[in-house]
């Protein structure tokens, strides 16, 4: 019971920053025609965030004075709140990715992640908050009426307790009304969670390098990890980005450096410094009989082996798999096999260890939420 009132008390918070500290910071700059942002676009991005915060502030107000959870959930107009909120949430990706040359929003948003009152959090992990939330719920109201007794155990004695054994006899079957109320949303957003939150991530990198280069957003492209580096063992140092595709690069300051497509990389170790740990990222191509490999596209200098294994790894398993995909999609076009095979299960993403697992990497606040936040770092089992 207190755990969920303490989480409520966050998550009423953080959705007041994303009221007070993006959303209408953005509607004063869409007012001026000249920053290239419309009205429109600031509201189809934050949906009905208003409608979150009041719905919320109200749950917690009543969380203070009544210890009648479910009667709190089955009061409030939960399932049509979050179902336009998750409903909305593909369409602002969009939104945010057309913005991807936007200076105004770009510079708006690298504001907002050196502002304290942001927590050093960018907009992408507090719009997927709602979307964490609702599972988060359903979570937790399970547990409170795993607990709660369905009838007398006998070991009741004082007056107290036989008042409190009564009392959880009432509840219980309110909190599965309350659980029933929640089953068909909660079933609904656990199928779409991950696919929204690994959008989320992708287009967080793409708000944070700037430059020109393609748009990272495609419903397909997993985000796996990124990381810090010295480049080249020239004391330098820049940002790498691994997708289950794509390998970018920009330096500290986030200006956008390079890429390359997975299918053309190769990682090997580097060794010609002897105080260096590292690995080289190489090119080639196999499309073309002529083209000569090239094996120090980019050398990464590594705080530690350890580091060094765990990348060489992930970026090994990713041109593997991006590889099988390139030859699943040849037999596809052979028509040696069907999309009802792959429907079917016989051949799946998951058997090119493309499945991803997430390893939470959180504050404290927000794993009172239930959520993993943007700083996840995801990897193939």
């Amino acid at each position: 019971m207190d755990e969920i009132k303490s989480s409520e008390k966050y998550y009423v918070r953080f959705l007041n920053i994303i009221s007070d500290s993006f959303m209408n910071p953005l509607l004063q700059l869409a007012s001026h025609s000249k920053n290239k942002i419309t009205e429109d676009q600031v509201r189809t991005i934050f949906r009905n965030i208003d409608d979150l915060r009041r719905l919320h502030e109200a749950v917690y107000i009543q969380m203070q004075q009544t210890r009648n959870m479910p009667s709190i959930f089955l009061n409030q107009d939960i399932i049509s709140v979050y179902t336009s909120y998750v409903d909305g949430f593909e369409k602002a990706m969009t939104v945010i990715n057309s913005l991807k040359n936007n200076n105004v929003f770009l510079d708006f948003l690298h504001e907002k992640r050196q502002d304290n009152g942001t927590g050093g959090l960018n907009l992408l992990s507090f719009l997927i908050m709602p979307i964490q939330r609702i599972t988060r719920y359903y979570k937790l109201l399970f547990d409170i009426k795993n607990h709660t007794r369905k009838h007398d155990t006998g070991d009741e004695t004082s007056e107290e307790e036989k008042k409190q054994a009564r009392l959880e006899r009432e509840e219980y079957p309110r909190y599965q009304q309350v659980l029933d109320k929640l089953d068909h949303l909660y079933r609904s957003v656990c199928e779409r969670r991950g696919k929204l939150e690994n959008a989320a991530k992708v287009l967080n990198v793409q708000n944070r390098v700037r430059g020109k280069y393609d748009s990272l957003y495609s419903s397909d492209r997993q985000y796996l990890r990124e990381g810090e580096f010295e480049k080249n063992a020239s004391g330098k140092l820049f940002y790498l980005f691994l997708f289950d595709d794509l390998l970018l690069w920009c330096n500290t300051k986030y200006e956008f450096r390079g890429s390359l497509p997975l299918h053309h990389v190769t990682v090997s170790h580097y060794t010609e410094v002897k105080d260096k740990v590292g690995f080289k990222i190489g090119v080639f191509d196999s499309s073309d009989p002529k083209a000569k490999p090239e094996d120090s596209k980019l050398i990464c200098i590594c705080a530690n082996a350890k580091e060094k294994s765990d990348w060489m790894k992930k970026i090994t398993d990713a041109v593997v798999a991006s590889h099988a995909l390139i030859n699943i999609r040849k037999v596809f076009r052979s028509g040696s096999i069907s999309v009802n095979e792959v429907e079917r299960g016989s051949v799946r993403k998951g058997s090119l260890s493309l499945s991803q697992r997430s390893h939470s990497i959180s504050t404290s606040q927000l794993s009172q939420l239930g959520g993993p936040d943007l700083a996840t770092v995801q990897e193939p089992k």
